[in-house]
């Protein structure tokens, strides 16, 4: 299963996996924390790279806390997928540093 890692400090959206024609993004688990700077609360949600639709609601992290998406046991169960073709990007709401990783697979 890829992992790729989350490291980003832009504002706004930043593609994290690329689409692939035809294929969908399951996300299986991730974490993310948001590092530092001067705002102590930033929105972080995760949205399609080309249509912009969002796949989680916005989620209001706290700085220097662990966010958490786990891999169930059995490995069967996605937090969210992507349409067919489309990215996964990353959407912060200002620009903080955040870091983490993610598994997914490509179906």
């Amino acid at each position: 299963m890829p992992i790729v890692v989350i490291d980003t400090a832009d504002s706004g959206k930043t593609e994290i996996v690329a689409g692939v024609s035809g294929q969908t993004i399951r996300v299986k688990s991730a974490f993310w924390v948001v590092e530092g700077g001067v705002n102590s609360l930033t929105d972080v949600d995760f949205q399609e790279s080309t249509s912009g639709d969002a796949l989680t609601g916005v989620m209001t992290c706290g700085k220097f806390i662990s966010h958490e998406m786990p891999a169930d046991k059995e490995g069967n169960r996605s937090w969210f997928e992507t349409s067919a073709g489309f990215g996964l990007t990353i959407n912060l709401g200002a620009a903080e540093q955040v870091s983490g990783s993610l598994t997914y697979e490509i179906d």
